[in-house]
């Protein structure tokens, strides 16, 4: 009887940490997303405002960064490091054009990110 308890204790923790990741992921992601998105609207009519929310989503990204790394894959969290990187250079060189892509980009692959680790029935099979 006391290994069925254990084990119905085990699964919950289980359960609790798998929920818990993904409202870590969610919280995490869609501030990100919405600051990007934002950004790349405002880099033809606003640029100053366009860079602030950039720099605001990168520095929001560097706190989160070992968090979501305990938790995903490393690949997608290289990618967009190295998209933050080129984001830099495009405020450098006042591209705007390539700045709204590199948001968006980036904006892509967090959203990829939150879905991934939603609760769906795809995620579950």
């Amino acid at each position: 009887m006391k290994k069925l308890w254990i084990g119905i204790l085990i699964l919950a923790v289980l359960l609790v940490m798998g929920l818990g990741a993904t409202m870590i992921m969610q919280h995490a992601h869609g501030d990100l997303v919405n600051r990007l998105e934002q950004a790349a609207k405002l880099s033809l009519p606003d640029w100053e405002q366009a860079k602030a929310l950039a720099a605001s989503a990168r520095s929001s990204w560097e706190q989160r960064r070992h968090w979501i790394a305990a938790l995903v894959d490393h690949e997608p969290l290289e990618e967009i490091a190295s998209l933050f990187d080129q984001l830099s250079l495009c405020q450098t060189l006042g591209d705007t054009s390539q700045f709204s892509a590199v948001c968006l980009r980036i904006a892509s692959i967090c959203t990829m990110l939150e879905e991934s680790h939603s609760p769906s029935w795809w995620n579950l099979l």
